[in-house]
């Protein structure tokens, strides 16, 4: 989801943003810093307030992300803080939409999860290619599908 766009465009930030190698790739940690309390947090708190509550509006929160992401094109600053937010986001949506799959269908969850899981890992590349290749401002718009 996150980490296929980022390590494609590790040169495009490297180049027009002057960044170092490792500040490029640093950005790996960042997400990973933000997953995993997503995660950790996301399913205990649709455990308390429902899935519902916790899936949806994380999964809004995405197009916010994006847009910090979509500005960090001109400030590295704010790609940091974008990737660090899109892996709250996501660890929270990954934790309380795996529950919620598994709670609507028992019987067959762990097939679905595993289904839906692998589409989201599919699209998310698939979509920052197709936006890559025909949007107007490549270096803003391939950043945005980095979540």
């Amino acid at each position: 989801m996150g980490r296929e766009p980022v390590r494609l465009l590790l040169g495009l930030y490297t180049d027009q943003l002057h960044l170092g190698n490792g500040s490029a790739q640093a950005m790996f940690g960042v997400y990973a810093l933000g997953l995993v309390p997503g995660l950790a947090l996301g399913g205990p708190a649709s455990d308390r307030y429902g899935r519902r509550r916790v899936a949806l509006p994380s999964a809004a929160a995405s197009a916010l992300v994006t847009v910090v992401l979509m500005t960090g094109a001109t400030a590295p600053y704010l790609l940091y803080t974008g990737r660090f937010l899109a892996g709250i986001v996501t660890g929270a949506v990954l934790a309380s939409g795996t529950a919620w799959v598994k709670q609507i269908s028992p019987a067959s969850g762990p097939r679905l999860t595993a289904l839906a899981v692998s589409a989201g890992f599919g699209a998310g590349p698939l979509t920052s290619a197709l936006i890559a290749q025909w949007a107007p401002a490549p270096s803003s718009a391939r950043t945005s599908r980095t979540c």
